[in-house]
This record gives structure tokens, sequence and C-alpha cells, in this order.
């Protein structure tokens, strides 16, 4: 509406300039009147004027403003009495309030985020494309032991394993970095992303030490090793000592025994062996779980590999009268593994599943696989079992622990181990 108006003003001055300028040249030709001549141009210079005037205040008013949004200005506001630009100087205090109110808020978020990242427990080191460093927190500077970082060139020269992660990390990068600070070894997790910024890319680098926690796993897991290796290594030795301490009382001083004395002595000579070789067959389970070779990968299609493994318990599933459903990847595909390896660790979990049944009639195992939110490949087994107890999930992956009567307690950990070697996982 005040542009429409805007430009009727600028219309009408014109078009009254062209009416004056026809009706001079119509006077001109009559020497006669030559004081309506003086007349007519005198009202064609006002009107020029006026039409400078009109234009050069908007202009000016523009002008202003534009200026105000380039330096920031944030004290200037416009005041005008005519009514012709009142409208136009409001509309301009508005944006400029708008435009005041929006970087204010803008800097609150600025201070906020500031104070926050400074005060984290988290390192974080921002790169951009030209490996300059943008900002580094407290943290950051706290954990490297450093009183302050500028430069790449400071990082590589007194971290040169960090430096190197940093500078091959392309888009989402995860990993450990063994450092030493002031005599004192950190192992860092380090996490990067790259953000496109105004035309830039900006690496944004996290890191936290995590040694003590590590420590704190490592030795609560040589704790659980020991007291499990000390329980069953103690079941096996008692009896073996009670029963040969048995036999040779037994055995007396007498040159002959009797036929009852020879029964109980065979009896505890047998046991003794029983508990011998399950003593030998939990050593041979802690040297497997200690010695899992390499991968040997190669690409296997993954529903042919898990149809492979169903044919392989085949018998087991008949004979326990189990249905196995199995639901493959949609768009098949290849995985990268040891065929051997992750063999055993499908079958394992297949086995635990047939097991884990009690007396129920409807007995169903369903095999999944699919691909997570990462394009990564995975196997789901399920079933409609009695499940696992909560106070045991924690520990089902703890080397030698087992609820089975005749169980070793390595199945579970051995496959994590397995998923481990290939950079996978499992999850219960």
């Amino acid at each position: 509406m005040d542009y429409k108006r805007f430009t009727i003003r600028i219309i009408i001055r014109i078009l009254l300039i062209l009416a004056t300028l026809v009706l001079m040249a119509l006077i001109v030709m009559n020497p006669d009147r030559l004081f309506s001549i003086i007349i007519l141009a005198a009202l064609i210079v006002l009107e020029v004027a006026e039409l400078i005037r009109f234009t050069g205040r908007t202009y000016r008013l523009i002008h202003d403003f534009l200026d105000a949004i380039e330096y920031e200005d944030r004290l200037v506001r416009f005041k005008y009495k005519s009514g012709k630009s009142e409208k136009l100087a409001s509309t301009f205090n508005k944006v400029i309030e708008v435009i005041e109110r929006v970087k204010t808020e803008r800097e609150s978020q600025f201070a906020f985020l500031e104070e926050l990242l400074a005060n984290i427990p988290v390192g974080v080191i921002t790169v951009d494309g030209s490996r300059s460093i943008g900002h580094v927190n407290r943290s950051a500077l706290g954990t490297l032991g450093l009183a302050g970082l500028r430069e790449m060139a400071q990082l590589e020269n007194e971290f040169p394993e960090l430096n190197e992660f940093i500078r091959e990390a392309t888009g989402k990068t995860s990993g450990l970095i063994d450092i030493r600070v002031g005599g004192i070894n950190k192992t860092l997790s380090v996490h990067i992303s790259t953000l496109k910024i105004l035309g830039r890319n900006i690496q944004i680098v996290s890191f936290m030490d995590i040694r003590q926690q590590i420590e704190q796993k490592e030795i609560q897991a040589w704790h659980d090793l020991i007291r499990t290796l000390g329980h069953e290594i103690l079941n096996s030795v008692t009896p073996i000592s009670s029963l040969t301490e048995t036999a040779l009382m037994l055995m007396g001083n007498d040159e002959v025994l009797s036929d009852e004395k020879r029964r109980k002595i065979k009896n505890a000579l047998t046991k003794i062996d029983d508990r011998s070789v399950r003593l030998v067959e939990f050593i041979e389970s802690y040297r497997k779980y200690t010695r899992v070779p390499d991968p040997v990968q190669e690409d296997i299609d993954i529903n042919i590999f898990v149809g492979d493994a169903i044919e392989l318990v085949r018998d087991e599933l008949i004979k326990n009268q189990i249905h196995l459903s199995f639901v493959p990847a949609g768009d098949g595909g290849n995985i990268r593994i040891d065929r051997n390896l992750i063999g055993q660790v499908l079958l394992n979990l297949i086995r635990n599943a047939i097991q884990a049944f009690g007396q129920q009639d409807s007995r169903e195992i369903e095999i999944r696989n699919f691909k997570d939110d990462t394009g990564k490949a995975g196997i789901s087994v399920g079933d409609n079992g009695p499940g696992i107890p909560d106070e045991i999930l924690g520990k089902i992956f703890i080397p030698f622990f087992t609820t089975k009567k005749n169980g070793t307690g390595i199945g579970l950990s051995l496959s994590k181990q397995i998923m481990h070697l290939h950079g996978g996982d499992i999850r219960v």
C-alpha cells in the first residue's frame, strides 16, 4: 500500500512537470507573454526541486536505515513529523527493534553455550579446514596438561598420535588414543564429527580420559575371573583330596583287601578320575578362551550363511520339537566375516535358545537378518522361552559364569570376544 502511494506521488509530480513544460512550450511561441514564461520556468524549477526533495528524503531514510544495520547501531531511531514518511520511519524502527531483539537472543544463547562448553567435563577442540584451531575449552587444556593451545603444530609436537587421528578423521569417527601427560598415562575416548558452516569444514573433536574407568572394569573382571577360577578349581581339588584320603584309609596296613574295600577304593578312584577329567576340561576351556585365532575374513551372503547354520542344528530342533522361523534380509547382501568364528557364535546362540526351554508346549525360535540405522548388518536370535532373569543379566558375558549344570561358562564370553575381533558387538 505504501509502495503504491509512493509511486502515485512520484507519477503526479512527473506529470505536473510534463504539463508545465507543455504549457511553457505553447506560450514560448508568443513573445508577448514573457512574464508568463518566466513564471512557468520558475514553476518547473520548483516542481523539479520538490521531486528531488521528495525522493531525497526517502533515500536518506533508507540510507540511514541501511547504515544502522551495517554498523549495528542499536541507538538510532527514525523520527519524521511529516505524515508522508512517518509510517516508513515507524516500519524501519520496528525492523531495527526485531533485529536488535534477535541479536540479543543470539548473544545470550552464545554466552550460555560458551559457558556450558567451558564447564563440561569433556574436552572440546574445533579445527577448520586450514588446520587452524578455533576453540579450546578448559577441560581440553586440563586433560592435555596444557596452559594454552593455539596451533595444531603444538598438538603435533606434544601428542602426535592424537594429531594424526584428527588429521585422518573423515565424517564421524571414534577411537581410543593412549597419551602420556606429565608422566601419567591416559586413555582418551575421542569422538570427531565434521560440520560445514558458512562454506567451511569444521571438525569438532571431543575427548575424555577414561583410563580410570577402564582400570576399574579390568580389576573387577580379574576379581570375577579369579573368583570363578578359585571356585572351579576348589570344587575339583577338594573331592580329589577327600577321596584320596578315604582310599588310603581303606587300604590301611592290610596286605589282603576284602571285596568290600576293593569296591569302595574303586569307587573312590573312579570319582577322582571324573573330577580330574572335569578339571582338565575346565583348564582346556580357559586355554580356548585365551587363544582365539585372528579372523580370516571373506565376503559371504548373510542369508546363505544363516541358512547353513540352521541346517547344522536341524536334527536338534526336530528332537526337541522346536519350530524355528527364519526372516532373511530383504535385499540380502554380503558381510565380511570369518565364516568359522561367526558360525561358532551363531550356533552357540541357537543352542542356548534350544537349551533354555522348560516344560512348555510351544517352543519357537526366530532368527532375523536386519540392518540398523547406520547400515550395519545384524542377526537377531529370539525365542519364547522364560528369558534371562534380571539378577544374572549383567553377568552372562563374564568368563566361566554359567547357570547350566554341565556348562563351561565360556560360550557367550567367547562369542563377545569374537564379535569384538570383527569390530562388531553382541547384546541381549
